[in-house]
Formats: structure tokens, C-alpha cells, sequence
């Protein structure tokens, strides 16, 4: 028997490049539209502004409570981390 199972779903495997791209889409920028969209009955248009990738550590405690914040307040931890930065460092 061999070690390891491979299964394919037919197709290629998507390129880097083609994962860089729908990374760099900015899911959190198309919700953040859908916020202010469902907020008020005025829709206008949304720019879209180029996004860089932040990596961090956090302790697995710091990671559990965070994760239970977010599913209590019914949001991300990337748009909680980035608010909180927009209030330290841009007010």
C-alpha cells in the first residue's frame, strides 16, 4: 500500500500567482461594503485600496479569546485588529 492518498478534482492546481490574486481581491474590504451597505439605504461607491498582509503570534489563549470576541460581536479578527489600529494610531 502506498503512504499517501492524492486525490484530484480534475483541473490544474491554481498558480501562485492566480492565489495572489484572489488573496489581493480583499474579502475583508467586499465585507466591510456589505457593512456599510446594510447600514444605510444610500449605496455609494466603494474604493478599493491596496491591502498588505499582516502575520502576528499570539498565545493560544489570546487566540481562543479573540476568535470567541469575534464570534460574539459577528466579526472578523482581521477587521477587529485593523479598527483597533485605526484608533491608536490615526485618532
Amino acid at each position: 500500500m502506498s503512504g499517501g492518498k492524492k486525490v484530484l478534482f480534475g483541473g490544474r492546481r491554481p498558480t501562485a500567482q492566480a492565489v495572489d490574486e484572489w488573496v489581493s481581491q480583499g474579502a475583508e474590504v467586499v465585507h466591510e461594503a456589505a457593512q456599510v451597505v446594510k447600514s444605510s439605504s444610500v449605496s455609494a461607491p466603494v474604493e478599493k485600496v491596496k491591502m498588505k498582509r499582516l502575520s502576528m503570534d499570539l498565545t493560544d489563549q489570546m487566540h481562543r479569546d479573540l476568535m470567541k470576541y469575534c464570534v460574539d460581536h459577528d466579526t472578523k479578527a482581521s477587521i477587529l485588529v485593523r479598527e483597533l489600529l485605526e484608533k491608536t494610531i490615526y485618532q
